[in-house]
């Protein structure tokens, strides 16, 4: 876990600065990170890797000038997870991202 996430967000900020950011590829590397915690069957990771994707889709959203309803509702989910796994630290940066995001 260590590892991925901050390849995860290396790859997803060079989609971003690219001339014209591509939000397709930004959101499927961030969703491809998901799946590879998912089948790892780890759960913090999972929850961080949709945290994640949760971000890169309010940067989507943002950029494309689309509403973040998607978004959100994946942040909700990150957050009920870390909720879940009793990480009141990441439950907090979640939430802070939705809030970031709302400004």
């Amino acid at each position: 876990r260590a590892g991925v996430l901050p390849a995860l967000n290396a790859v997803i900020a060079a989609h971003a600065t690219a001339d014209l950011p591509e939000t397709a590829s930004m959101v499927e590397v961030a969703s491809s990170g998901l799946s590879f915690f998912q089948g790892c069957g780890d759960e913090i990771g999972a929850a961080a890797a949709l945290h994640l994707l949760a971000a890169t889709e309010f940067a989507a959203s943002h950029v494309q000038g689309e509403d973040p309803r998607t978004a959100q509702e994946t942040a909700k989910a990150a957050q009920a997870n870390f909720r879940d796994m009793g990480a009141v630290d990441s439950e907090i940066g979640v939430l802070q991202t939705m809030l970031f995001r709302s400004l």
